[in-house]
């Protein structure tokens, strides 16, 4: 039985005003059975977004892509304004996750991304 990946600490709750991009973080991310991380990302769940009116499936939410190139254990990502994620006033929920080279996924990890 192959134990899930952790991600440990993710960026804390965060207040946009007069921008609409933000830096996601991640760190102390790792598997229990010393599997390599394959991919850490944040799924971002808009203001708007309403289940019950929506063709988007879970694997349609805006993401972005957390990486770690100089191997610090931070795992970063940005949107850029191009993004538009966060684009109108609101509460965006943001959900980080991490798999390992056996396609698990960790447990959800939750924060929020508050737009004035």
């Amino acid at each position: 039985n192959l134990a899930k990946p952790v991600v440990g600490i993710i960026s804390d709750y965060q207040t946009l005003s007069g921008v609409s991009s933000a830096t996601l973080m991640a760190r102390s991310v790792y598997d229990i059975d010393g599997d390599a991380i394959v991919r850490v990302w944040a799924e971002i769940i808009r203001p708007d977004y309403n289940p019950n009116q929506s063709d988007l499936t879970v694997t349609e939410l805006p993401t972005i892509e957390l990486t770690d190139p100089d191997n610090d254990g931070v795992y970063e990502g940005m949107s850029s304004d191009y993004d538009v994620y966060f684009d109108i006033a609101g509460a965006y929920i943001i959900t980080v996750y991490a798999k390992d080279t056996h396609d698990i996924v960790s447990a959800p990890k939750n924060t929020l991304v508050i737009k004035q």
